[in-house]
């Protein structure tokens, strides 16, 4: 049974599912309308995988934790099931099942205002799945990004999209090994950008453990 919207774990793990089903369907929409170079259609291929990967590790959650599981996947967990397979074209477009499924269990937040005030009071509980969201964000636009920039300058070694992808993960978590630099002025702001937000992302991830650790174990109540 899925929680009530006013639990702000499932509030933004919602949020989380939604928008990587959004973007999932954008990668989708922009492969089979967009004309586009061969690398940038392998790393669309790739982020849409790894999208899979999130969503087949949702359903069996939602298997896992429901009173009954045959149910579930009568009712919906088939389509959860089917809108995790990457390869299938025809069931690639079973993610939009998912932000219908989505949109309905988040009615319960009437308004902007009262979705973010949720969050907000409920700040240590939200920051798990609002930094996911932001590193799935910044990775996946990240490397599309600097593959666009980079992909026709002569001098850049970022030419594939494993180039790319492995170049906004090292970024984003600012370990930057060198291996692989931008000589473009568009990808150089771009690495700017996401070495701001890993900066962020990992001090807030900092904070949360701390709180963690830090909690009294008899606390119930968490503001």
């Amino acid at each position: 049974m899925e929680r009530p919207l006013t639990d702000p774990k499932a509030t933004s793990y919602r949020l989380f599912i939604l928008c990587v089903s959004i973007v999932s369907l954008l990668v989708i929409g922009a492969m089979m309308l967009v004309p586009m170079e061969p690398e940038t259609y392998r790393l669309m291929e790739f982020i849409d995988v790894v999208a899979c990967v999130v969503f087949l590790s949702d359903f069996l959650r939602q298997l896992y934790k429901a009173e009954s599981r045959w149910k579930y996947f009568y009712t919906w967990g088939w389509l959860d099931l089917v809108a995790s397979i990457p390869s299938i074209d025809a069931f690639r477009w079973g993610r939009a099942v998912r932000l219908v499924r989505i949109a309905q269990m988040l009615r319960g937040v009437r308004s902007g205002r009262d979705l973010f005030k949720i969050l907000g009071h409920y700040r240590r509980r939200s920051t798990a799945a609002v930094t996911a969201l932001i590193a799935f964000l910044s990775i996946t636009f990240g490397s599309m990004g600097i593959l666009h920039f980079e992909l026709g300058a002569e001098e850049s070694n970022i030419r594939t999209a494993e180039d790319a992808f492995w170049w906004a993960w090292v970024t984003i978590t600012t370990v930057g090994y060198g291996d692989y630099t931008p000589v473009t002025s568009g990808g150089r702001i771009i690495a700017m950008i996401l070495m701001v937000v890993g900066v962020g992302l990992f001090s807030s991830l900092s904070g949360l453990i701390a709180s963690w650790l830090l909690m009294p174990s008899s606390s119930s109540v968490e503001k």
